[in-house]
């Protein structure tokens, strides 16, 4: 089980509809992690607020049981500027740019496949 402890102040909003808890795996959760998997998700902006925002972090608590069914419980917390790629390019702010970035995404995955 994940508990978000503490959300990003910018995905806060006051109906709730903006936290992290409401994104893909946070909002259904997952049964099986298999190994070497990843999952990316647009999880905020930086043109606006830009410092602010990459001083900011999300708290977390995880529950699981480990091979043994032994029970594990362990806090983290995870600063956006952690989980940002300093080597990505904001993303276009028009729609061809973004299918034309999503398209060399897709390219990419197929040459490594």
């Amino acid at each position: 089980m994940l508990h978000i402890t503490k959300d990003i102040k910018d995905r806060e909003k006051g109906d709730g509809s903006g936290r992290l808890g409401f994104i893909g795996i946070f909002k259904h959760g997952m049964k099986y992690c298999p190994p070497g998997f990843t999952k990316r998700y647009f999880i905020l902006e930086t043109v606006n607020n830009y410092k602010a925002k990459m001083n900011d972090e999300a708290h977390f608590t995880v529950s699981y049981k480990d091979a043994f069914k032994s029970p594990i419980k362990e806090s983290f917390s995870i600063a956006v500027n952690e989980m940002s790629n300093w080597s990505t390019i904001t993303p276009s702010p028009t729609h061809i740019g973004r299918i034309a970035e999503s398209l060399q995404e897709i390219s990419k995955s197929l040459k490594k496949g």
